[in-house]
Order: C-alpha cells, then sequence, then structure tokens
C-alpha cells in the first residue's frame, strides 16, 4: 500500500495564477485508490490575485500495489 498525506496552513495565501492540477494512476491498482480532503477559506475553484485568510487545506490518497503494475 502506497499512502500519502499533506497539510497547509496559512494566515493570509494569494495565487497570482491558477492552474488545474490533475493526479492519475494507471494500471491494474488505479481501481483501488482512495483519497479525500477538506479546505477551510480556501474555495476549490480560486480568483487571481484574490487573499484568502486564516487557510487550511488537508489532502490525501492511498491505493494499494497489484504486482503486475511493477514487475
Amino acid at each position: 500500500m502506497v499512502s500519502y498525506s499533506g497539510s497547509l496552513r496559512a494566515r493570509r495565501l494569494t495565487a497570482d495564477e491558477v492552474s488545474g492540477n490533475r493526479l492519475r494512476f494507471t494500471g491494474r491498482s488505479a481501481h483501488r485508490v482512495r483519497s479525500g480532503g477538506d479546505r477551510v477559506n480556501f474555495p476549490s475553484r480560486l480568483e487571481p490575485g484574490t487573499p484568502y485568510r486564516d487557510v487550511r487545506v488537508r489532502r490525501w490518497f492511498s491505493t494499494g500495489l497489484h504486482p503486475d503494475d511493477y514487475s
């Protein structure tokens, strides 16, 4: 199993540029991916140049590995 979690806290955060992001798994393990997270004072669609205050973001994912994916 592979797991990752991350968190961010900021008094003030401004995104000068907004770009998309994507996490993609391939192979037989891809269907076993679980992920989640939450945001406080930080919307999922950001407005460039808008200051966000007292921000908290937490994100995690995990997946099991199938032997054929790494042999």
